[in-house]
Parts: C-alpha cells; sequence; structure tokens
C-alpha cells in the first residue's frame, strides 16, 4: 500500500523546514535526495503562500 497525499505532503514539508534550518545541501544528504527537487519544493512553498493572499 503506498503513503496518503497527507503522508507525502508531511514529507515535503519535513525535508522544506530542515533545509531552511540548515541549508539545502545538509538536507539533501539527510533525505538522500537532490538539491534540485528540495529547491523546487521550496519555490513551491513560497507561491503557494504569495498566490493565497
Amino acid at each position: 500500500m503506498s503513503n496518503s497525499i497527507t503522508q507525502d505532503i508531511q514529507y515535503k514539508q519535513t525535508v522544506v523546514e530542515y533545509s531552511y534550518r540548515h541549508g539545502v545541501t545538509k538536507a539533501a544528504i539527510k533525505f538522500k535526495m537532490y538539491r534540485k527537487t528540495i529547491y523546487r519544493w521550496r519555490e513551491v512553498r513560497w507561491n503557494s503562500k504569495i498566490t493565497k493572499r
């Protein structure tokens, strides 16, 4: 059985918050993913805050 959408969003949020605290490179190493993916997730988070206003 695959993860639910909520679990996926929580995981992304965890990665993005960690990247803001410790940097994208450290987050990429810790979560074993590409830095570009984290930058994309951060951009989506930022853009969603702007469009909600």
